[in-house]
């Protein structure tokens, strides 16, 4: 993890809960519209931004009409290089697209952005419903519980994010090599989702993309799957009614805190959270209001910096996985031969 200033560091608290940034699909829309609004995230402070916050949910009782909307992945790849530190995240289900698909998206923008990239996955009987697109894991799907199909959707990112180690390319011209082959480790996953691998992205196991769950309202992360994310996000709805930060997870576990345009409201959400037991926050807009992007770039992070209410710390990163492949990739088989021997 490594810090970014914001200018508006000097007036929080050191004891105020740090944040992070949820955007609606709409509001991913209205930052590829407006660059010079998408330029001044950067100033925030967040230890990242979320693009996408609706796609694990679908359309919420009372939400607005769905305005034209950007897919986060393709928003990320167009936004790099105008928000240019700043930890950008995708949001995802695996009941909308493969694991497999997820983790290779993702790669791809870790390394478009200058490893500042990374997905949240989200799995709730909403994002459920509706037709599943025609695959051999249609049935399994149907019969697992949201929380299983989480579970197992991170643990299969993670394994292939481990699965091409970027330090075994070496691109020797002379010899005609571009990868290291024994680095390279076969996956075989049976779960919920049957997966084959290697990745076809290489990703640095030592600096790999930032991996956040939006945990079940009414279920927890078994022990296996949480131990593979680096970030947690629990709803609202869970942590007002009793959900904690989990003691026995060594991630960031942030409180969603809902802005609907009220910031003594929203300050009241936060120390609620505070409270309660977390030390990070996750601002999105509320469905039923119009709060969008600009609000919340320009005022509401902005005055509640100000006000004490929240602290910028700067980009979150994922976790160094160099020391834990070996826990999820024990018995992985060398996916292709040896290195040839010099001529």
């Amino acid at each position: 993890m490594t810090s970014a200033r914001s200018p508006l560091e000097s007036t929080a608290r050191s004891d105020s809960p740090r944040f992070a940034v949820g955007l609606t699909g709409a509001d991913v829309r209205v930052l590829v519209d407006h660059p010079d609004l998408a330029a001044r995230v950067d100033g925030l402070g967040a230890d990242f931004v979320a693009l996408g916050v609706d796609a694990h949910s679908g359309r919420e009782p009372g939400a607005l009409p769905r305005r034209p909307t950007v897919e986060a992945t393709v928003a990320i790849a167009v936004l790099a290089d105008v928000v240019s530190t700043t930890t950008l995240l995708s949001v995802s289900s695996p009941f909308a697209d493969h694991p497999y698909n997820i983790a290779r998206r993702a790669a791809t923008l870790h390394a478009i952005t200058g490893r500042r990239g990374g997905v949240v996955i989200g799995a709730t009987e909403r994002s459920r419903r509706g037709s599943f697109p025609a695959r051999a894991d249609h049935e399994a799907l149907a019969v697992a519980t949201p929380v299983e199909v989480l579970a197992d959707t991170a643990v299969i990112i993670r394994k292939l994010w481990l699965s091409w180690p970027l330090e075994s390319v070496v691109a020797d011209r002379e010899r005609l090599l571009f990868s290291n082959g024994v680095q390279i480790l076969g996956v075989d996953h049976n779960g919920v989702f049957r997966v084959t691998g290697p990745l076809n992205v290489p990703v640095p196991r030592s600096d790999q993309p930032l991996l956040a769950a939006i945990a079940p309202v009414d279920d927890e992360l078994p022990d296996a799957s949480a131990d593979v994310v680096d970030v947690v996000v629990h709803p609202r709805a869970r942590w007002r009614t009793g959900g904690r930060p989990r003691s026995t997870f060594d991630g960031a576990q942030y409180a969603e805190v809902v802005v609907g345009g009220d910031d003594a409201a929203t300050a009241a959400q936060v120390a609620e959270a505070v409270a309660v037991g977390y030390d990070a926050v996750l601002l999105r807009p509320d469905p039923t209001s119009t709060v969008g992007a600009t609000d919340l770039i320009d005022s509401t992070v902005p005055t509640l910096v100000r006000a004490g209410t929240i602290r910028p710390v700067g980009p979150l990163r994922g976790a160094d996985w160099s020391t834990r492949a070996a826990d999820l990739l024990t018995d992985a088989r060398p996916a292709f031969g040896p290195v040839p021997a010099p001529a």
